[in-house]
């Protein structure tokens, strides 16, 4: 077979009928672009909220509470978090980052996907790391970015209130970290 009975086109030149080429002959192999695809990176998809419960007749009554989130030069951003131990993320909202982002930390990479309890999954923007305090308690914390659609500013989820032990008592409802009892 010499190169004139091979016909190699570029990937970007058409076979089409208007052309007179008339179909794809059957010798033609299509090799895919599979650069485009970053073998390296491993994309995660979590659910953001869970239904189980690991105490018999225990409740999950979210609320909100205020919260310091710590810039990396000493900046203290106060804002309303909602408290929801059926959250499994840690979340802080978009638009509410691009407003606060100047006095926080920059955003990590994330490869996080998360599945929110419709079913939709929403890719995360990225990770937000830094000192979290709460009824003066603090500790690090993290926070995949991503728009809430306004339903709230800042989740804090089960991974910071099982890291703080916080205890939410519903009768009367009242909230305690016994590290800020600590000292």
């Amino acid at each position: 077979m010499t190169q004139e009975d091979i016909d190699i086109r570029p990937a970007i030149t058409k076979c089409t009928p208007e052309k007179g080429e008339g179909a794809l002959p059957n010798d033609d192999v299509v090799i895919l672009d599979t650069d485009m695809y970053n073998s390296d990176l491993e994309l995660e998809i979590f659910d953001l909220y869970g239904v189980c419960s690991m105490r018999k007749n225990a409740r999950s009554d979210p609320f909100v509470h205020g919260v310091i989130l710590e810039g990396p030069k000493g900046e203290n951003v106060r804002m309303r978090s909602v408290f929801d131990n059926g959250a499994l993320v840690n979340a802080l909202d978009l638009e509410v980052f691009h407003q606060i982002k100047d006095r926080l930390a920059i955003l990590q990479p994330s490869t996080r996907r998360l599945c929110m309890a419709d079913g939709r999954i929403v890719s995360s923007t990225g990770v937000w790391q830094g000192m979290v305090s709460v009824t003066g308690a603090c500790h690090q914390g993290a926070f995949e970015v991503f728009s809430s659609g306004g339903a709230w500013a800042l989740l804090f989820g089960k991974p910071l209130l099982q890291e703080l032990k916080a205890v939410h008592d519903m009768d009367p409802t009242k909230f305690v970290c016994p590290q800020a009892m600590d000292g």
